[in-house]
C-alpha cells in the first residue's frame, strides 16, 4: 500500500508533528510505502532534528506551497466594509488561488506511482487532500486531532470528502457525528507512544534528573510542558500552585503560541513560589524523569491528551482536567486524578492526592506504565490506522470497479471500439 501525506510544520517537535512522525515511522516499519509532500515553512526555520527524522523515512519527498484553508484569513482593507458573506467568499477565492497550484504540482510529481490513500491530519487541510485524492484516484482519510468548535459548519464541509475519518477519542467521534459526519465513516484509534522511547525511571533516576534541572531532589516536582495558551490552562495551574497544601516545585516548560497570554501569566507567576520556567524542550524525557507528577490542566476540551500517556509510560501518575478526551485516558482507578476544568481548588486537590504516591501507593507507577503498554502503544495506533487506510483504499477501489462495470459505461465505450475496429 502506498500512502501520500502532507508534512507541514517542521519547526519544532510539537505534539502534532511528533504524533505524525511516529505514526509514519511505524507504518514504514510495517511495509507501507510513503510519499511525503513537505509544505514550505511560513513562520519558522525547520528544526534539524525533525528534518532528519523525515529524511530517515526514506520516502519520496517534494515541496509544496500553500495547502490549508486559511482559518485566520484577514480581508484586504478595501473589503473590510463588505458584508460578511462577501468576505467569506473572497477568502475562499484566495484559498483556491493559492491551493490549486500546490494540488496540481503534487499530482504531477506523483506521476504513475499513484497513492492508494491520501492521509490528512488536519481537517482544514482537506482543501488540499481531497482534490489530490480525487485527481489521483486515491481514497482520502483524515485524522482529527483537535476539537472542532471554532467553525463547525466549515469543518463539516471539509470532512464531507473523506472516505474515512479517524477520531483520536470517543469524545471526538461524538463531536464528528454531531457535526453531521456519517457514523459509518468514523473510526476511533487512540493516540499511542512507544514505551521504549519513554522508559520508566525510579527514584534514583528521578533525583539525578531533578538535580540536572537545578531542582531540589528532596522536594516533590510537578511538571507541565506544552504550548502556552489559554486552552492549556497554565493560569489555572499557577492559581492552584498558590493554594497548594504541601510544598512542591513547579516546572513550566513551553513556548507561547498566543503572545497575549503572557500578560495573563506574568502576574500569576510573580505571586507563585517555587516555579521554574523553561523554554520549549525538544526532548521531554529529562522533564518526565525529574517529575513526580505531570499535569495537563486544560481549561477547554482536549481531543486526547498525549502528555498523559507520555508521563504514565515513564511510571508517573498524571493529573488532568475532566474534559474532552482526557477522561478516556485517566479512567478507572486513575479518575481520582481528574479535576474540574478551570477550578484551581479542585486542581490543587488532585495534585496533592497524587504527590505522595511513592510512599502511599508505590505500585502506582508500574500500573500507569502497564496501562500504556496495554492500551496506548504506538504499535496499537499504527495497526489501527493501517487497518482503516486499507479499508478505505479497498472500498474506493471497489467503487471504481463497480462504475466501470455499469452497463451504461460499456455502452458508451462500444461505439468507440467499433470505430477503432473499422
Amino acid at each position: 500500500m502506498r500512502v501520500l501525506t502532507l508534512v507541514r510544520d517542521l519547526s519544532h517537535a510539537h505534539g502534532e508533528a511528533v504524533n505524525l512522525l511516529q505514526i509514519l515511522e511505524e507504518l514504514r516499519r510495517r511495509g507501507v510505502v510513503l510519499d511525503l509532500a513537505l509544505q514550505e515553512p511560513r513562520y519558522f526555520e525547520p528544526s534539524p532534528a525533525v528534518t532528519a527524522r523525515v529524511r530517515a523515512l526514506g520516502a519520496r519527498t517534494w515541496r509544496v506551497g500553500h495547502t490549508d484553508h486559511s482559518i485566520f484569513w484577514t480581508p484586504p482593507r478595501w473589503l473590510r466594509g463588505a458584508p460578511a458573506r462577501a468576505q467569506r467568499l473572497a477568502g475562499l477565492v484566495d484559498d483556491a488561488v493559492r491551493i490549486v497550484p500546490s494540488v496540481l504540482s503534487t499530482v504531477a510529481r506523483v506521476g504513475r506511482r499513484r497513492p492508494d490513500v491520501v492521509l490528512e491530519v488536519r481537517q482544514f487541510g482537506m482543501t488540499w487532500s481531497v482534490p489530490v485524492a480525487r485527481l489521483t484516484g486515491a481514497a482520502c482519510v483524515c485524522q482529527v486531532n483537535v476539537v472542532i468548535d471554532a467553525r463547525p459548519r466549515r469543518d463539516g464541509l471539509l470532512l464531507a470528502g473523506a472516505d474515512r475519518v479517524l477520531a483520536v477519542s470517543h469524545f471526538v467521534k461524538e463531536a464528528l457525528v454531531d457535526l453531521g459526519v456519517p457514523e459509518r465513516k468514523v473510526r476511533v484509534v487512540h493516540n499511542g507512544v512507544d514505551p521504549a522511547a519513554y522508559p520508566a525511571a525510579g527514584r534514583a533516576e528521578r533525583d539525578a534528573a531533578a538535580a540536572a534541572l537545578g531542582l531540589d531532589p528532596d522536594v516533590p516536582v510537578v511538571v507541565f510542558y506544552g504550548q502556552l495558551n489559554p486552552v492549556k490552562g497554565v493560569h489555572v495551574l499557577l492559581e492552584a500552585a498558590r493554594r497548594r497544601r504541601r510544598p512542591y516545585q513547579l516546572v513550566v516548560a513551553g513556548r507561547y503560541t498566543d503572545p497575549s497570554y503572557a500578560a495573563v501569566l506574568d502576574p500569576l507567576a510573580a505571586e507563585a513560589e517555587d516555579v521554574t520556567w523553561l523554554d520549549h524542550q525538544e526532548d521531554v524525557l529529562p522533564l518526565l524523569h525529574a517529575a513526580d507528577v505531570v499535569v495537563l490542566p486544560s481549561a477547554r476540551e482536549e481531543a486526547f491528551g498525549r502528555v498523559l500517556i507520555e508521563a504514565m509510560s515513564t511510571g508517573r501518575p498524571a493529573v488532568g482536567s475532566r474534559i474532552g478526551g482526557i477522561p478516556e485516558v485517566l479512567a478507572g482507578e486513575l479518575d481520582r486524578f481528574l479535576a474540574a476544568p478551570g477550578d484551581p481548588d479542585d486542581l490543587a486537590r488532585a495534585i496533592d492526592a497524587a504527590l505522595d504516591w511513592r510512599d502511599a501507593d508505590p505500585g502506582l507507577g508500574d500500573r500507569c506504565r502497564a496501562l500504556v503498554e496495554e492500551r496506548f502503544t504506538l504499535a496499537h495506533t499504527a495497526a489501527g490506522i493501517e487497518a482503516v487506510l486499507r479499508e478505505a483504499a479497498q472500498e474506493r477501489a471497489a467503487r471504481r470497479r463497480a462504475r466501470l462495470r455499469r452497463p451504461g459505461r460499456r455502452a458508451r465505450r462500444a461505439p468507440a471500439s467499433r470505430r477503432a475496429a473499422g
